[in-house]
């Protein structure tokens, strides 16, 4: 059975993952409406990877026959002026959700939790992983700066990535 304080962060981390699903998706109906189509694929399926982050959270606590709680979902903010801007919410947004895994990491630690620890320790690569690609995509957004022709070749790019 986990701790009281481990089954609320996990449960928060599942509003969490599902909230970023929300966004991506959010996102990629921006890009789509402005005719990026290599971004919104790309950006259709971190939405789904989100989704299921928070299901595998959800699958874990059923495993370990702890209470699920899901929990309100605040609507994303639907308001983007920029693909720099967008770029800049996704690298905000994964430090966000890197911060919170560490933080649920460090109470399993704290608390000897060694079966969440293991659990947990797919997230902490996943961020790893989450966080290259979004400073890389954000420093490469950067470096495009007005240039359209490379905007839409990396609209491209993305849009290839498996």
């Amino acid at each position: 059975m986990l701790s009281n304080t481990i089954l609320t962060s996990l449960n928060d981390q599942i509003a969490a993952e599902f909230g970023a699903s929300n966004f991506y998706l959010q996102v990629a109906a921006w890009f789509d409406n402005n005719n990026y189509e290599g971004f919104a694929k790309y950006f259709r399926k971190q939405s789904d990877e989100e989704r299921q982050h928070g299901l595998k959270i959800v699958d874990y606590l059923l495993e370990t026959s702890s209470g699920v709680q899901i929990k309100d979902i605040q609507a994303p903010d639907n308001y983007f002026v920029s693909c720099l801007g967008i770029f800049e919410a996704v690298y905000a947004l994964e430090d966000k959700v890197t911060s919170l895994i560490s933080n649920i990491y460090k109470i399993s630690v704290l608390e000897g939790d060694y079966a969440t620890q293991i659990f947990l320790q797919w997230y902490v690569q996943e961020q790893v992983r989450s966080m290259r690609d979004a400073s890389y995509n954000l420093n490469k957004i950067r470096q495009i700066g007005d240039d359209v022709g490379a905007l839409f070749e990396f609209d491209e790019y993305l849009g290839e990535k498996e």
